[in-house]
């Protein structure tokens, strides 16, 4: 469950019994933290900060196994500082993101672009970070995908691994697979990261799924995909979800398509990487990637 813990001294002691599980997301220090405030418009930190430390205290063996952070880039932080305070206060190495772009309204662009930040890190802090670390990932997915090293699907254990294809387009996790997604009026997302107008289904007292509607929709987005994915370089390793990218005249239309020369660049910069830090290779090629 992923909270912003505001309320967490209040249900703390039955998120513990039923071992959740908890994504807290905390910006980092009461600067970094500026944009995130209560429902009155006061800051939140302070009781983010106390109920987390309190939970950290009374439940330090389900805090140590089950509580994790996520923060959110913007321009009053930076990765280093970020990183470096989750890690001394609370522990844990943080998820760190930039803001989505989303749903972005074009005419709040310039209002947007005065709060984000780039993601950025030395090649110090992407060792200490590892498999929290963009490039990492990045790397850690080729490998994946392109040098046959590692399985695929549970099958392949039981059968023989045999080298298999990409079957469809982008990297679109299937509806519901890994997560699900439950706004605070009952609409039901795959997952937080896409966008409202992909809204699957509602709960209430009962769940509230159309099956057949799902399928009949991710099908049509990748047969709609398929055409703009054919001639891209990235294709086989693509991580991309276009349930995020832009819709023009109802198809995902992907902002990350490479050509030739693009892939050239990108290959270069995964691989500069590893050049720079030759342990970097072993690292990444014993984490797990799905």
């Amino acid at each position: 469950m992923t909270t912003n813990a505001v309320l967490l001294h209040k249900y703390k002691k039955i998120i513990v019994e039923h071992n959740f599980s908890l994504l807290i997301s905390l910006d980092g220090n009461e600067t970094h933290n500026m944009l995130r405030v209560k429902a009155d418009g006061s800051p939140s930190f302070k009781t983010v900060f106390n109920n987390i430390k309190e939970l950290q205290q009374e439940y330090q063996d389900y805090y140590q196994k089950k509580v994790e952070f996520n923060s959110v880039l913007n321009k009053y932080s930076s990765v280093n500082e970020v990183h470096t305070f989750i890690f001394n206060e609370f522990g844990k190495i943080p998820l760190i993101e930039t803001i989505s772009q989303t749903e972005l309204n074009d005419n709040k662009r310039e209002d947007f672009q005065e709060l984000v930040n780039s993601y950025q890190e030395s090649r110090e802090m992407m060792n200490q970070r590892q498999d929290r670390s963009p490039m990492f990932k990045e790397i850690g997915f080729f490998f994946y995908y392109q040098l046959d090293n590692a399985y695929k699907h549970y099958c392949e254990v039981l059968y023989g691994s045999v080298k298999q294809k990409k079957q469809i387009p982008t990297g679109t996790c299937l509806p519901f697979f890994k997560k699900i997604f439950i706004t605070a009026d009952n609409r039901l997302l795959t997952c937080e990261r896409i966008s409202l107008q992909h809204v699957l289904g509602t709960v209430d007292k009962e769940v509230h799924l159309d099956f057949e509607k799902i399928a009949c929709k991710y099908n049509d987005f990748y047969e709609k995909m398929r055409f703009q994915c054919k001639d891209c370089c990235l294709i086989e390793n693509c991580g991309e979800c276009f349930l995020q990218f832009p819709m023009k005249d109802g198809v995902p239309v992907c902002r990350v398509k490479m050509d030739e020369i693009s892939y050239r660049s990108y290959l270069s910069k995964l691989f500069g990487v590893l050049e720079e830090n030759s342990t970097f290779f072993e690292q990444i090629n014993k984490m797990i990637f799905a």
